[in-house]
């Protein structure tokens, strides 16, 4: 995906969101048809505000699709464990399964970042 980096704002008439560099690229226009009469200030102003956030967010979005994918991974590991404990029964012991506890433990706490 090809975009302008950001950060971007928005200037100070609330009718443009502009790259938040030197050059103030426009990003969108904020435009006002037929049905503007049912925006307030506020909600126009969040608009563009949302709009200026999207760089942004698109980073957080792919940060969090890493995690995930991590925290899959880490769970898909941790359940084979604890099959592989169940089958061999006679090497079952607490110390094994205390690993593999702070293991659900370390990605669970992984999930709250």
């Amino acid at each position: 995906m090809k975009y302008t980096p950001g950060p971007w704002k928005l200037n100070g008439i609330l009718s443009k969101v502009l790259s938040n560099d030197e050059l103030e690229l426009e990003i969108c226009i904020l435009g006002i048809n037929e049905n503007s009469d049912n925006f307030s200030f506020e909600e126009y102003k969040a608009n563009g505000e949302l709009i200026a956030r999207a760089p942004e967010l698109l980073e957080e979005n792919e940060s969090l699709k890493a995690i995930n994918k991590q925290l899959s991974i880490d769970l898909q590991e941790a359940i084979d464990q604890i099959r592989h404990m169940i089958d061999n029964r006679d090497n079952f012991s607490i110390a094994s399964a205390q690993i593999t506890m702070e293991r659900f433990s370390i990605t669970i706490a992984k999930s709250k970042l």
